[in-house]
């Protein structure tokens, strides 16, 4: 840890706490997302990455949205570059998918689905307890 010198003001040299991965935890990545959203959900990726806006595309895209902006540290306009949207298409689309998952079952099935796949059996576990 770096201390501030004495005659500093200590507050701008306290450090920022950063998670900590759980043992054996692969990371989780934008392509890693994409990819078990598209298996779990029965979707080419080709579709998913394209303009088309069937609702069962614009779903997963939403879904892969908000899960990027939860696991991962990339900017938004990250997030939104292999799909060819600006930043506001990913905060509309993960703020739907919060609003849609919280009143529809079988919206948050899907996103459950996706969100299980994600992570390993420890983290299952903690999240079903």
């Amino acid at each position: 840890m770096r201390f501030a010198p004495q005659h500093c003001n200590p507050c701008r040299y306290m450090m920022l706490r950063v998670s900590i991965p759980v043992h054996n935890q692969p990371k989780i990545t934008l392509e890693r997302i994409i990819k078990t959203a598209c298996e779990a959900l029965n979707l080419k990726r080709e579709d998913v990455l394209g303009k088309v806006r069937k609702t069962e595309l614009a779903t997963a895209r939403h879904i892969i949205f908000s899960l990027a902006r939860q696991h991962t540290r990339l900017h938004l306009v990250q997030i939104g570059q292999p799909f060819g949207v600006d930043h506001s298409s990913v905060i509309n689309g993960s703020e739907r998918c919060n609003e849609k998952k919280d009143i529809y079952a079988d919206y948050r099935e899907k996103y459950n689905a996706v969100k299980f796949a994600l992570l390993d059996d420890a983290h299952r576990e903690k999240l079903l307890a």
